[in-house]
């Protein structure tokens, strides 16, 4: 309980199931200083006992589920065979298309607030999803774009979306030997990443993206490229003034998404280079999602998302949505 006029008030208490692993530390972080939350603690031994779980789960008003997909799917069945009436923020992608949970982005339509403050079942988004949803998900809703458009993705992430494992090989081994692990690395080369399901059905698409993923030295941040053939454009009589137009008016108003053109964008300047850049990491430690319109009405476009992965891509968006589902400001602890 907290007093607030001098009367007692039920302050929610949150748990973090995971909360050892990146996505589940940086909630953590966010939540624990914060006086509005009470945060529920478990042993380290007893991470993985399910009755010591379960209990924790018992005590709470929310819960954030930061597993393996498989761990997730097992978690929200004993939950649920428990009758426990905690509500759930997924962070895996064992239910971003699932029936009955509601997609954790908010901006992506004027309904998503609403559902996602009145659920108990919330996915959150996927880093690379925030990145490609965001500007595809509006040309289709005002059919700029067909449904069965064959869309490429090139993005790349800090190493921290490679989970604990990379983090460790780039951060704790001091960028040792061998050199040539610490560069750009291409992944996914089976080209069946996991969120493509969600970019899909999210979007509302018919066919996945090809995406190519890759990831860098820089411990977060991330761009997202999605570049449109001129050919496609002149055959589906759009132009850069229309994509810009139609993404602007979609998230007019939105703290947290933004649109701008190329030319307005403030690039990086760097003494040792002879002209300007976009970086990946200007968003980090945000909860910012930039899209950038890059190209003019008689070339090729370029939409490029900007994001920090652990942010808005992952432990912001979490956040974000748990003050929606407590009956907080959206923007509490945020930036």
């Amino acid at each position: 309980m907290q007093s607030v006029g001098g009367q007692d008030v039920h302050k929610p208490k949150v748990f973090v199931d995971g909360q050892s692993g990146t996505t589940g530390l940086q909630i953590y972080d966010r939540i624990k200083a914060r006086s509005d939350v009470e945060v529920i603690h478990i042993p380290e031994a007893k991470r993985k006992d399910n009755a010591a779980k379960l209990d924790c789960i018992r005590q709470s008003d929310l819960v954030f589920l930061c597993l393996p997909d498989d761990s997730a799917k097992e978690t929200v069945s004993l939950i649920e065979a428990e009758n426990i009436t905690a509500k759930i923020i997924d962070a895996s992608t064992a239910h971003r298309t699932a029936p009955g949970w509601t997609y954790g982005f908010p901006e992506l339509r004027p309904d998503f607030r609403e559902r996602i403050a009145a659920s108990r079942r919330v996915a959150n988004v996927g880093c690379y999803a925030s990145g490609f949803i965001a500007p595809v998900k509006p040309l289709i809703d005002s059919n700029l774009f067909p449904r069965d458009h064959a869309f490429v993705v090139n993005a790349v992430s800090g190493h921290s979306g490679g989970g604990r494992k990379m983090i460790e090989v780039f951060s704790e081994k001091g960028f040792g030997e061998p050199h040539e692990l610490y560069h750009f690395l291409q992944y996914g080369l089976s080209l069946n990443h996991k969120h493509l399901k969600e970019m899909t059905v999210i979007s509302g698409l018919t066919q996945p993206p090809l995406l190519l993923p890759a990831v860098d030295y820089s411990r977060q941040g991330m761009l997202v490229n999605i570049p449109i053939h001129r050919k496609y454009l002149e055959a589906y009589q759009t132009g850069f003034d229309d994509v810009f137009r139609c993404l602007n008016d979609y998230y007019r108003g939105e703290k947290y998404v933004s649109v701008s053109k190329w030319t307005e964008t403030p690039l990086r300047n760097h003494p040792q280079l002879p002209y300007t850049y976009l970086d990946a990491v200007s968003c980090n430690d945000s909860n910012r999602l930039e899209i950038i319109v890059c190209g003019g009405n008689d070339t090729h476009v370029n939409l490029c998302s900007r994001l920090d992965n652990l942010g808005k891509g992952a432990s912001g968006a979490a956040i974000q949505n748990m003050n929606l589902m407590l009956g907080f400001s959206e923007d509490t602890s945020l930036i």
